[in-house]
């Protein structure tokens, strides 16, 4: 399939214009039955990081897939000709002297992957599906910051489980965003540098975007599946 086939078939439109001013989020669908055909669009070394995980490896291809699909489109490549390369602390990002100068970030739970781009500025992105039973004042104690877990306890039982998923899912994307990734405390100016927000009505799942400035807002593109196919707008 031609990227400009995928592009027609993802959002029945053009590729998008891709704007400072916008955070473009991608919702796609890893179908169990799509992820080995998917997977040979992988490199060498994507294919052994798959092969060496425990758990999870087949959804972690698909994602991948995606992943390059969608650049693609903004790239005018195919998605094997994608140069993806690891930044420091792990973040992967396009290799130097591609234009334009696209930041991006994928996250995925479960059978749903979210994908945020933007151009020439860090974004970080995180979505968790939402599980019952969940104590969110007891699981906070230990990973989230003290005055998060604050806030939590002031909820009540039944809102605490929603309220823990929310703030982990905006602490992770604010830690995507910086580079620096969750194993280490946010920075004094993180606050004022990023705008966090909200990823709602997508059923199951908490999500959020993290972005730089506040000059920004969420263009929500379409929900795709790994290879392309089109489920329903956002």
């Amino acid at each position: 399939m031609s990227v400009a086939t995928w592009a027609r078939e993802a959002t029945g439109a053009a590729p998008p214009h891709a704007s400072r001013h916008h955070v473009d989020v991608w919702e796609v669908a890893l179908e169990p039955s799509e992820r080995d055909a998917a997977s040979q669009v992988l490199s060498d070394s994507e294919r052994r990081f798959a092969a060496r995980l425990r758990m999870g490896a087949g959804a972690w291809a698909a994602a991948r897939v995606a992943l390059r699909r969608i650049l693609g489109r903004y790239l005018g490549l195919g998605p094997m000709q994608v140069a993806l390369e690891i930044g420091p602390n792990g973040k992967p990002r396009l290799a130097p002297g591609r234009s334009p100068d696209l930041r991006f970030n994928l996250s995925h739970s479960g059978d749903l992957a979210l994908i945020a781009i933007r151009p020439g500025l860090e974004v970080g992105i995180d979505v968790e599906r939402r599980r019952s039973g969940v104590d969110g004042v007891a699981v906070s104690r230990h990973v989230l910051h003290q005055h998060a877990h604050e806030a939590l306890a002031a909820l009540g039982a039944g809102e605490s489980g929603e309220g823990f998923f929310r703030s982990w899912v905006r602490r992770e994307a604010l830690a995507k965003a910086t580079g620096r990734g969750i194993v280490s405390p946010p920075a004094p100016g993180d606050a004022a540098r990023f705008k966090v927000r909200d990823l709602d009505g997508i059923p199951g799942f908490a999500a959020a975007v993290a972005s730089e400035g506040d000059d920004w807002r969420v263009r929500r593109i379409g929900s795709v599946s790994a290879t392309g196919t089109r489920h329903r707008p956002l």
